[in-house]
């Protein structure tokens, strides 16, 4: 035991326990407060309409431990695997390049548990989830028009795989 702990447990006797916790719970509130406060005051003054039941599940997965990558840039991905908890999941939906290397400190990501995993498709079974994806889109619960970034013409096609290649845009369509 440091001697500061020493002299710390003597003066408080047996309440020594109770002190030292609420004294590092509190240090660790008023630091948590400190760093937040920045990220509060820009949240009220933008002044958001009201948060989502989407907002809160994202909420409750980042805390459980869940994290998503769904760009596919290694950068974020390495992002994302840094903002999991120990022994947190981080599940990569966006395709990278196939030239995109992931770069993560060997030891920490041995000794943190994280553990990294790919999502094909999005996970989608393409003969179960698709027929079911086109029924939504046809009744217009799946809003197609939003998840376009560019729309391109036949002629503007070679253009387009190049943006692919250096994984630009979210969708592109051709236009015929």
């Amino acid at each position: 035991m440091l001697p500061i702990h020493g002299a710390s447990l003597t003066s408080a006797g047996p309440a020594f326990w109770w002190r030292s916790l609420f004294t590092v719970f509190w240090l660790q509130g008023a630091i948590l407060w400190f760093v937040a406060l920045p990220v509060l005051v820009a949240v009220r003054a933008a002044r958001p309409a009201a948060l989502s039941a989407v907002d809160g599940l994202g909420v409750v997965l980042f805390m459980i431990g869940f994290s998503f990558e769904v760009v596919g840039r290694p950068e974020l991905i390495v992002q994302a695997f840094d903002m999991a908890r120990p022994a947190g999941v981080v599940t990569v939906v966006g395709m990278p390049s196939k030239d995109d290397v992931i770069e993560l400190p060997a030891l920490r990501a041995v000794f943190s548990g994280k553990r990294l995993a790919g999502s094909k498709v999005g996970g989608a079974q393409i003969l179960r989830d698709f027929p079911r994806f086109v029924r939504l889109a046809e009744s217009g619960q799946l809003d197609l028009g939003s998840m376009v970034s560019e729309r391109i013409s036949l002629d503007q096609v070679n253009d387009g795989i190049d943006r692919l290649h250096h994984a630009e845009g979210i969708r592109t369509v051709i236009e015929l």
